[in-house]
């Protein structure tokens, strides 16, 4: 593995072994002995000067076939330059002779349209060029007769089914849509009274329901069941009475809507001090019958 991953090229020597090694597979050359080994890895000098040798005389002697094989096209060409007014005035008589025949085939062909128009002139009459245009004017007028007889025919077929159809276009006839209309919408008047109803009992419960919902978490309902709410001077609720400090004022509101000021004096939790009333009382109302399940103690 070790030579199979090298990068250096090795010649594998084992050594007079018959048997052929693993090292064998994965060099790049396999010599007998190490003595053939280094004969392979170092070649001969004399060898390689005779090697040298005998390539430069190669160059030399392909650089001179491409210099004879240049000079031999140069005098081909140079040979073939020097017979260039021969080659014009080849061209120069073959010009002469199309130009003399160019005269005498212009002649025939005018002669010979000449002969085609005077055959053809005798032909070109006024009758004949006329005689298109008749036989148009009498096809224009077999289908102008033709066209009024069919728009006659049209109308007469037109005013039949006209007559057909008159006696049965009568009042009774084009009343009956609109009384069948009138039929469908007091059906539905009908229905829609009861579905209207019946829409309103929905949203009544609908409403009562979530008014017993506002009753029921409405925090001044407590109240009047005979609870009251204490607030610090900041607003904020007291929910415990040891959460109060000796000296604190306190409001306290009661459920018909009367607000009282109170200092808490003594320990913790105690209340005492002057009662002061911030509004005038108003007279008892009657309790009203609760709609849902008592809330609790709010304390």
């Amino acid at each position: 593995r070790t030579v199979a991953e090298g990068t250096i090229p090795l010649i594998s020597a084992v050594g007079h072994e018959t048997d052929t090694t693993l090292i064998d597979f994965v060099s790049d050359r396999r010599a007998p002995t190490p003595t053939a080994a280094a004969e392979m890895a170092t070649p001969v000098l004399a060898e390689l000067k005779a090697l040298v040798s005998d390539l430069g005389a190669r160059m030399h002697r392909c650089g001179g076939r491409v210099v004879d094989e240049r000079r031999t096209r140069i005098a081909h060409a140079d040979r073939a330059l020097k017979r260039v007014p021969d080659l014009v005035e080849l061209a120069t008589q073959r010009f002469g002779i199309v130009s003399g025949r160019l005269g005498a085939s212009l002649a025939r062909n005018q002669a010979a349209h000449q002969h085609d128009l005077t055959r053809i002139a005798g032909r070109l009459t006024p009758l004949l060029l006329q005689r298109p245009q008749a036989a148009q004017k009498e096809r224009l007028e077999g289908v102008s007769a033709r066209l009024a007889a069919a728009l006659g025919r049209n109308v007469a077929a037109h005013q039949r089914d006209l007559a057909q159809i008159g006696p049965r276009l009568s009042p009774v006839l084009l009343q009956r849509p609109l009384t069948a209309q009138a039929d469908r919408l007091q059906a539905l008047a009908l229905r829609l009274a009861p579905a209207v109803e019946r829409k309103l009992d929905r949203l009544a419960d609908r409403l009562d329901a979530t008014a017993k919902v506002h009753r029921s978490l409405d925090p001044d309902g407590p109240l009047r069941r005979g609870f009251a709410r204490v607030m610090r001077a900041d607003g904020s609720l007291v929910r415990a009475g040891a959460a109060l400090a000796s000296g604190e004022g306190v409001s306290i509101k009661f459920g018909d809507e009367v607000t009282r000021q109170a200092v808490i004096d003594g320990p913790a939790g105690a209340s005492a001090g002057p009662i002061t009333s911030q509004s005038p009382p108003k007279p008892a109302r009657p309790k009203p019958k609760p709609d849902g399940p008592p809330q609790g103690d709010l304390f």
